[in-house]
């Protein structure tokens, strides 16, 4: 059986509302989206910057005279505050009037507080206090051997403060005619000609040491062999004569009664002095002659006597 389609029937009558009769509403229609084009051209024209708009001109010599007037003005202020400073500071009441110094430490010999105040200070006296370079006054107090460390201020509106910090001679070192002033660290303070205290530890080198003043390693080591024995009090200080260097750079005590070399070699002093005290009794009683007592070893002591120690210097090079 064959069906027939039916016939769409045709739009007739009116729109009613933008209703069709027996349908629905009618679709607007989209406005079609414009074809980019395509091609090289397109693709050059993609890329080429825009031309930038013109600027427009502003001001002109109206502002150019705005700048300029604004620049001589500036000028003109800085030039009168130069001026301003230049005179109040040669105004009597900035005069430095007043000096205050203050130091640390024992110094050495002729250099005290007073003698830093002598020196470095009371020329500025009478000057105006801007115009005293802090930085070149310090450096010329830091300049003498016996100042460690100083500091310099203002103190408005005529005070001139000046703090130091001095060195303290810790020992002498002694070789034929020279002598050394060294500080705690074993530095070298200066060269003296004058006789230390007898109060300073004496440190004696042999001419072909000489060398050793300056290094401080090995003068340290005397230091501190030097503190320990004042503090544990032995040996007593009538006992040792002095303090020598072996070839290593090491302490040697000397002995001012008999001469006798106690080697002490590198650290351990205190223990090392209690061993020496151990056996000091023993050698006494047997009366041992001894030349030389070596405890640069750990938990012993080598004792050499006067024959051993002359055979020792006869083999040693040079001797």
């Amino acid at each position: 059986m064959a069906f027939r389609q039916r016939a769409k029937p045709p739009r007739t009558g009116r729109r009613f509302f933008g209703l069709w009769p027996g349908r629905g509403p009618r679709r607007a229609k989209v406005a079609a989206k414009p074809r980019l084009a395509r091609g090289p051209a397109a693709l050059s024209a993609a890329r080429s910057p825009r031309p930038a708009a013109p600027r427009p001109r502003r001001g002109g010599w109206g502002r150019r005279l705005g700048r300029l007037l604004a620049l001589a003005v500036g000028g003109v202020l800085v030039v009168a505050a130069g001026w301003g400073v230049q005179r109040l500071a040669t105004l009597p009441y900035f005069t430095v009037h007043t000096v205050e110094v203050e130091a640390t430490g024992l110094g050495g010999p002729g250099m005290d507080r007073a003698e830093v105040e002598r020196r470095y200070v009371a020329p500025h006296l009478g000057e105006s206090i801007f115009a005293i370079h802090l930085a070149t006054l310090r450096q010329e107090v830091e300049a003498d051997p016996w100042v460690e460390e100083a500091t310099v201020a203002r103190r408005l509106p005529n005070t001139l403060v000046v703090a130091v910090l001095l060195r303290e001679a810790a020992a002498i070192a002694l070789s034929g005619s020279r002598a050394w002033l060294l500080d705690s660290d074993g530095r070298v303070i200066v060269e003296t000609q004058g006789v230390a205290s007898p109060a300073l530890p004496q440190i004696r080198l042999r001419p072909s040491q000489t060398q050793w003043s300056a290094r401080p390693a090995a003068m340290g080591r005397c230091l501190r062999l030097a503190e320990t024995i004042r503090a544990r009090r032995f040996p007593a200080p009538d006992e040792v004569r002095c303090l020598q260097l072996d070839e290593s750079g090491d302490p040697v005590i000397v002995d001012a009664a008999k001469g006798i070399e106690v080697l002490m070699g590198r650290g351990g002093y205190g223990e090392k002095l209690d061993h020496l005290a151990a056996i000091l009794p023993d050698l006494i009683d047997t009366r041992r002659q001894v030349a030389r007592i070596d405890l640069r070893f750990k938990d012993q002591a080598v004792v050499q006597g006067p024959a051993e120690e002359g055979r020792r210097a006869q083999g040693r090079p040079g001797a």
